[in-house]
């Protein structure tokens, strides 16, 4: 497992239990899914001016639901369907220029890249998150609650080395049949020192183009 990758999401599972943490009979264990399904970008899309827009949204499956989004085109990341040894994960999309697959990712560290996990910071108190940020990453961590579509908090902290992002949500995962609330993030970390100022801000802005275009699938 890429320990500086995940740092906050296991740090995150020590200040208690996930109430959505049974066992992923949906998706997670490295099975996601990523498909295309064509459907036009509403206009008034917050992320259409910040990058090209990919026609298609991807589909991906994820812990008690389905869900789609939008990438760049072309896009900086690729989607590498492990979970890296992790329950809590679903998936990585590691930053590759043009979406190309990345040998040996598995031995890369630290390893940049969007991990979809299941994760309770929607319920932590800000003052909580930013004492486990600060050990654990050397951030400033802003806390936010906010109304983003599906989400409901946003986190964000920047160090000379690490950019961190993250976008939280609740929602009714269904786990064949059984229908409970389950608790997610989709989370960027970007090591900066790997990339140009240019690749930095187009990686950024991808990753809002996801948020901004993130939603549930039918």
């Amino acid at each position: 497992m890429k320990k500086k990758i995940f740092a906050g999401i296991l740090c995150l599972a020590v200040l208690g239990a996930l109430a959505a943490c049974t066992p992923n009979t949906g998706a997670g264990g490295g099975s996601s899914v990523t498909e295309n399904v064509s459907e036009e970008l509403p206009a008034s899309t917050p992320a259409e001016g910040a990058v090209n827009v990919a026609a298609d949204y991807t589909e991906l499956e994820i812990f008690g639901a389905n869900v789609k989004f939008k990438m760049a085109d072309p896009t900086y990341f690729w989607d590498c369907q492990d979970n890296f040894g992790s329950a809590e994960v679903d998936t990585v999309f590691i930053i590759s220029k043009d979406g190309a697959p990345v040998e040996g990712y598995s031995s890369i560290e630290p390893l940049s890249g969007i991990t979809f996990h299941i994760g309770d910071s929607v319920l932590e108190s800000a003052a909580s998150l930013q004492k486990t940020y600060k050990h654990w990453d050397g951030i400033d961590l802003q806390v936010e609650d906010v109304q983003h579509g599906v989400f409901t908090r946003r986190l964000q902290g920047e160090s000379s080395s690490l950019y961190f992002e993250s976008y939280c949500m609740v929602y009714e995962g269904n786990f064949e049949g059984d229908i409970h609330d389950a608790y997610y993030e989709v989370e960027l970390r970007l090591y900066k020192n790997d990339y140009t100022e240019e690749e930095i801000s187009a990686i950024i802005a991808e990753y809002h183009t996801i948020i901004d275009t993130f939603t549930f699938a039918a």
